[in-house]
């Protein structure tokens, strides 16, 4: 059974969740059967179905903000004004803990946010503007780190597009409040039929096809389901990492972040705008660390990194976008 569960795993993160009849023929076992073991898994959080999204065309700027633990967390949340959509506790293996935020305000509301957080909390607030995030590939590589600097001097020069360096559109791919409601489900449930997304808007389902395709879909703003294994699952017997890397070149940071696709078992990753830095969440086993250690030695020893921190990511919280305090008026966001 765990040969077949491992196997099961591999085929969902390689095809996709759309294509269990497929899996199924490769595993020779029914339909049926596939779809009961891959809910088991994501219920039990070995398997995490998500949906990429750019915020960016969305008008959204995403952002993440490490606030020392000494600050209360619903004053910072206040602030946020709901926009925050992911919160970590980092702990420093010198002792230090901060609160991380990942949010995605409206591009007008960023400076806003910052100063009053500034305001609030002088010397607690480290503020990061956020290029994009992006989720590698699972990989199936048992020990990946042992991998990594031969692949990062392999790997392709180019960022992978959601990571380059752009500000959000000034007016959102967005036609309607329609488009945000749908986008929300699908955030919400990244499997959800559009029979079901029009049951509960009370709209026809080809009403709700048109709008995920023609204004969704197509422009780029989100993707098909993808499966990853389980990053920030607790209870899994491995270790989640948020590791912050400075780089001496960009295209050493796009050939670091490309190493990763089809090789980590787990990852996101985050481009820092203003500096040659990427914030990286990955997964692995305890066993791994000292392999990963070495591995970034090895690459600051050979010119790719300029500098990393690492610390162990906890108590991690998700919420949707905000999508219910905005509305659409003429091509822009209105509280």
């Amino acid at each position: 059974m765990k040969v077949e569960n491992d196997r099961l795993k591999e085929l969902l993160f390689k095809l996709g969740v759309r294509r269990l009849g497929r899996i199924a023929e490769e595993l020779g076992i029914s339909r049926s059967t596939v779809i009961a073991r891959f809910k088991r898994l994501v219920e039990a959080g070995y398997v995490e179905v998500y949906r990429d999204v750019d915020y960016t065309l969305l008008g959204l700027t995403p952002m993440e903000v490490e606030v020392s633990a000494a600050a209360r967390v619903r004053d910072v949340e206040r602030i946020f004004r709901g926009f925050w959509i992911f919160r970590g506790v980092l702990l420093g293996f010198d002792g230090e803990v901060c609160i991380l935020y990942r949010a995605v305000p409206p591009a007008g509301h960023r400076e806003e946010i910052l100063r009053r957080l500034e305001e609030s909390f002088p010397k607690a607030v480290r503020a990061f503007r956020v290029a994009g995030w992006f989720h590698p590939v699972n990989g199936t590589v048992a020990d990946w780190v042992t991998e990594l600097a031969e692949r990062v001097r392999r790997s392709p020069k180019s960022l992978p597009r959601r990571l380059a360096l752009r500000d959000p559109v000034p007016r959102p791919l967005m036609k309607d409040e329609l488009d945000a409601k749908v986008l929300r489900h699908l955030e919400l449930r990244p499997t959800a039929r559009f029979s079901e997304i029009a049951r509960s808007l009370r709209v026809p389902p080809r009403i709700i096809r048109y709008h995920y395709k023609a204004h969704l879909e197509n422009p780029g703003v989100v993707g098909p389901p993808k499966a990853r294994w389980g990053l920030y699952s607790a209870g899994l017997g491995h270790l989640t990492l948020n590791l912050r890397l400075g780089f001496r070149s960009e295209e050493r940071m796009a050939r670091f972040v490309n190493a990763l696709d089809g090789l980590a078992p787990a990852a996101y990753v985050s481009r820092l705008f203003d500096e040659m830095i990427v914030s990286l969440d990955v997964a692995i086993e305890p066993a791994q660390l000292i392999s990963l250690l070495k591995a970034l030695r090895e690459l600051r020893k050979s010119g790719y990194l300029a500098s990393y921190i690492i610390r162990v990511l906890e108590d991690v919280k998700f919420r949707a976008p905000p999508y219910g305090k905005l509305r659409v008026r003429a091509g822009r966001w209105r509280l």
